[in-house]
């Protein structure tokens, strides 16, 4: 399933140890983010976890949607993957933010 997703969101493949190191890199720079966004949110944020795994699943599905669009850039394509990925996690978590404060 690791192996499965990392290819869905365009990453190289990897042995299961490096997928595993991986794996745990993203889900301590998505709590670290996650802290973040909840002192800068206050109220309207999610909590640390729940901050991470909305953005987690907000970069996930906006790499995969940028991805489905194939859109070529004449820059570095790791920059532009990270780039997306951040972007697509800020909005899913202010979107969600928004979903809790107003609904």
């Amino acid at each position: 399933m690791i192996r499965t997703m990392a290819f869905l969101l365009g990453l190289p493949a990897l042995s299961t140890n490096q997928a595993l190191v991986a794996l745990a890199l993203f889900c301590l720079a998505a709590l670290a983010l996650g802290w973040l966004a909840d002192l800068l949110l206050g109220h309207g944020a999610l909590g640390v976890i729940g901050n991470a795994l909305v953005m987690l699943l907000g970069a996930a599905l906006g790499l995969w949607a940028w991805r489905k669009l194939g859109i070529a850039l004449a820059y570095d394509a790791n920059a532009v993957t990270a780039s997306v990925a951040l972007a697509a996690a800020l909005a899913s978590l202010l979107m969600a933010s928004a979903l809790r404060r107003y609904v």
